[in-house]
């Protein structure tokens, strides 16, 4: 039997923005905001896989803002 790669279930704040090639204070302004879905234990931080998913290919007539100045 061939042992298959594990899926990862959750990503830490240095793992999500080294996916995405964000700085980690952007990803952690996303959580404290509500824009990232995440979930705090003691004080790192756990951000479930679809939110990548969510947030390179949001919802037609969705987009997510950047975080310029408008």
């Amino acid at each position: 039997m061939t042992p298959t790669p594990k899926t990862k279930m959750v990503y830490t704040v240095s793992e999500f923005s080294r996916e995405l090639g964000v700085p980690h204070s952007s990803v952690r302004r996303w959580l404290k905001s509500g824009e990232l879905r995440g979930t705090k234990m003691g004080k790192k931080w756990l951000i479930p896989a679809s939110e990548i998913e969510r947030l390179v290919n949001p919802p037609k007539g969705r987009r997510v803002q950047s975080s310029g100045t408008t």
